[in-house]
């Protein structure tokens, strides 16, 4: 999968944030990494963002700015655990996902071994077989909250909001009921997500393996993203910054 290389290291993250405002969303897919990048603080990035670039920041439960701890004493929350964590999209519980996530690394701490890896679902699409194809068109896509409440259902394959371009809605936790008037099939959901996945070959994978400074910006629409824990060891402890982008926060 191509990754996009941002020139120049060791900027401030207000001048990441000028550069990340001449993003095309009209070209989806986007996965660009840049090294070095300091970030001062948050205010400062926030202010950058607002000032400087066509987007608008959507806060999570965690505020506009989360940082996310891989530990494993820190409670429930997959996401500051260091184990392996599934393919999914940020912000699935919103009835609109945000258009970009940005992960700034603050520190890998022992973490070698844990990476991120990002999947491209419109080409992971456009290599199903015609009845994986079919099964996927017949389902729409329901996230299901860690206390077990049910989101908005959406289409599992669905058209990204700029390009048009069919996507795919990926997640740890779903459920993939059958669209109404469909017909049910006799395969399990789990049975349906694995032959999906399982398309996603390593041509269409890019691993990333973080260094303090990293920032990544994706498309949060087209790439799907996943933690991996490449030894299974718990405690490998690290400390990123996350931020959710959107260019038309009233869509």
């Amino acid at each position: 999968m191509r990754a996009s290389l941002i020139e120049g290291e060791g900027v401030s993250l207000a001048k990441f944030a000028d550069r990340i405002s001449s993003v095309d969303t009209t070209q989806s897919g986007l996965l660009a990494v840049h090294k070095g990048v300091v970030w001062e603080n948050d205010e400062e990035f926030l202010r950058a963002i607002a000032e400087q670039t066509p987007f608008h920041v959507i806060p999570s439960t965690d505020g506009p700015v989360a940082n996310v701890i891989d530990d494993d004493h820190t409670g429930l929350d997959r996401s500051h655990r260091s184990d392996s964590f599934d393919w999914h999209q940020d912000g699935a519980a919103k009835d609109r996902i945000p258009d970009f996530g940005l992960l700034y690394c603050v520190s890998k701490g022992s973490s070698d071994n844990i990476t991120t890896a990002f999947t491209d679902t419109t080409t992971l699409l456009g290599n199903l077989t015609p009845e994986q194809r079919a099964l996927a068109e017949e389902r729409n896509f329901v996230y299901v909250g860690r206390h077990g409440e049910r989101y908005p259902a959406r289409p599992l394959v669905d058209r990204h909001p700029y390009t048009g371009e069919p996507v795919m809605h990926v997640g740890d936790r779903v459920e993939l009921p059958v669209k109404p008037g469909g017909i049910p099939s006799l395969r399990r959901d789990t049975d349906l997500t694995t032959a999906l996945l399982a398309a996603a070959d390593a041509s269409l994978v890019y691993d990333h393996k973080w260094q303090q400074g990293d920032a990544v910006v994706w498309d949060n629409h087209r790439l799907g993203h996943a933690r991996v824990n490449h030894t299974g060891q718990p405690n490998l402890t690290r400390k990123l910054r996350r931020v959710w982008l959107t260019k038309n926060p009233q869509a």
